[in-house]
């Protein structure tokens, strides 16, 4: 029975199909639907860039420096993003290739928890946390009292 639903043909690159192929193998689903699925799943990104691309042939010339300009910051954001989700896979998969270590040190490494040493209740927030600081608390300067003339 034919299907209703469009075909395409891709070419990857022989180490992006090794990719494919092993992550096929180890979730026991076709290379087919692991591609569909995450084309599923960027498409909203996909119908707001085809929107932005809209907008922009429509603008003039120089609102599309602008935009294009705007575009580059943004993908500069979520490549840092990207980065980041990276370092934390390879946070896990190292806890998980060096069982010496134990979860608890991939989570001090992580900076989501104190060194066993230290007994500190307060932790610093984790490394992929870029956007917070923490503040230290400020005392409330004395009162000074000043001595009445009598």
């Amino acid at each position: 029975m034919a299907t209703q639903k469009p075909r395409i043909t891709v070419t990857l690159e022989p180490h992006v199909y090794e990719v494919l192929t092993t992550l096929s193998e180890l979730q026991g689903s076709p290379r087919a639907r692991i591609i569909s699925e995450l084309l599923e799943s960027v498409t909203p990104v996909f119908e707001r860039t085809c929107y932005v691309l809209q907008m922009a042939q429509k603008a003039k010339s120089g609102v599309n420096d602008d935009i294009r300009e705007s575009l580059v910051r943004s993908e500069a954001k979520i490549q840092a993003m990207m980065d980041d989700a990276m370092g934390q896979f390879d946070i896990f998969a190292e806890s998980l290739s060096d069982p010496s270590t134990g979860a608890d040190e991939s989570e001090r490494k992580a900076g989501r928890a104190p060194p066993p040493e230290s007994g500190s209740a307060t932790t610093l927030p984790p490394h992929s946390n870029t956007g917070v600081t923490p503040k230290p608390r400020r005392k409330t300067p004395k009162k000074t009292t000043t001595k009445r003339n009598r």
